[in-house]
């Protein structure tokens, strides 16, 4: 959707609870670049990025004027055409947030194989609580994506680890908070490393020092500790400390299982299943607050409806009746704002089985289409 130039900016909105992303706008540059061999991409994704070079070097040569920058440009795709039709390009960003270096999708903008592979996306990431402050000075085109992670979230790589303990959230929360804070992931660090070789590097060795004291079964060595302590910026060690009063508490079996799913603890759970009655006041909540920003004033071009039953992120037990009382405040509350001829507020149902991403790529670019108000979900999920 960013190649087709018909997604420029994505407003995520979290609930309290989620911090994985710090508040604020940014700019995300994406571009291709070579894979590793861990990288593995499918022919059709590489061979797709190709052809979207081939239309934008074809298209920008007419009407630049520049025919010089225009084949210096081609001449440059053509260098690299063989690597990308092989699908040894895979999609990252030159941008340095922990989000993405937790994932490996950071690489620095000189390594994009060529110009017309490079997009940008504005992101703007706001809680719930500020959402009143989003207020745009014209009506643009926008699609409501409803994620019911957003109401209740299990992290299902917890399953399993301490479920015996009474102290499980608060021990987890040790852990969270200790790999959270880690160097590597501190703002202040990133900033002033102009290399990101530097920043990998660091960030193996933190994470190398965070495992090594999880599947520890002793707490004596020093160079052990020196080394956890280390992994941390000087203002942060006393986090790191309280996760060594803590690591005692977790059995061994447990801390193994922790390290081994590394940043997917920092993922968001619910300990407590919320009552009905607390579903429907957060679904109102959360309506009201798109009332309040300028976006929620106009129809949207569609809307989505994201659960995750089958994953574990959505708690199955209460995945139904939270999408009917999302789909009941869409109804008696958003559509009469949006379509006042009452006639024109048939909320159309499309189930739709979205199982790899060429289908995702290709359905959700149907939603730029305006024809009218559809409400698209998973069908595997219906």
């Amino acid at each position: 959707m960013l190649y087709e130039e018909t997604l420029g900016e994505v407003v995520w909105v979290r609930p309290e609870s989620c911090n994985q992303i710090q508040d604020g706008r940014y700019t995300l540059p994406f571009g291709a670049v070579l894979a590793s061999s861990e990288e593995s991409r499918s022919r059709a994704m590489s061979t797709s990025i190709a052809s979207i070079v081939s239309e934008s070097t074809e298209g920008g040569s007419d009407d630049s004027g520049d025919n010089e920058s225009s084949s210096s440009s081609c001449d440059h795709m053509e260098t690299n055409n063989e690597t990308l039709s092989t699908g040894l390009a895979i999609c990252k960003t030159s941008s340095r947030l922990p989000y993405y270096l937790d994932n490996s999708c950071v690489c620095d903008s000189d390594s994009f194989l060529s110009e017309f592979l490079v997009v940008s996306c504005d992101l703007h990431v706001i809680s719930s609580n500020s959402l009143h402050n989003l207020q745009y000075s014209h009506r643009r085109p926008w699609i409501l994506d409803i994620c019911l992670d957003y109401f209740i979230v299990a992290n299902p790589f917890l399953d399993g680890i301490l479920e015996d303990s009474l102290n499980r959230a608060q021990l987890i929360g040790a852990v969270q908070a200790a790999y959270s804070n880690l160097a590597f992931r501190d703002i202040d660090f990133i900033s002033r490393t102009p290399q990101l070789s530097d920043v990998y590097n660091r960030m193996e060795m933190c994470v190398h020092a965070y495992k090594d004291i999880l599947c520890s079964d002793t707490f004596d060595s020093k160079d052990l500790i020196n080394k956890f302590l280390e992994s941390f910026e000087p203002s942060k060690v006393h986090i790191a400390r309280e996760l060594l009063e803590f690591l005692p508490n977790i059995p061994l079996s447990d801390r193994v299982k922790l390290a081994e799913i590394n940043d997917l603890v920092l993922l968001p759970h619910s300990w407590k299943l919320p009552s009905k009655e607390d579903i429907d006041v957060m679904v109102k909540t959360f309506i009201d607050s798109i009332l309040q920003c300028s976006l929620g004033k106009y129809a949207p071009l569609g809307i989505s409806i994201a659960r995750s039953t089958d994953d574990g992120y959505t708690p199955p037990e209460i995945s139904n009746y939270l999408q009917d009382s999302i789909l009941s405040s869409i109804s008696t509350t958003l559509l009469p704002l949006w379509f006042p001829d009452e006639a024109a507020r048939d909320l159309k149902l499309d189930f739709h089985s979205l199982e790899n991403t060429d289908d995702a790529f290709d359905y959700c670019s149907q939603l730029f289409i305006p024809k009218g108000l559809k409400l698209f979900m998973d069908k595997a999920n219906k």
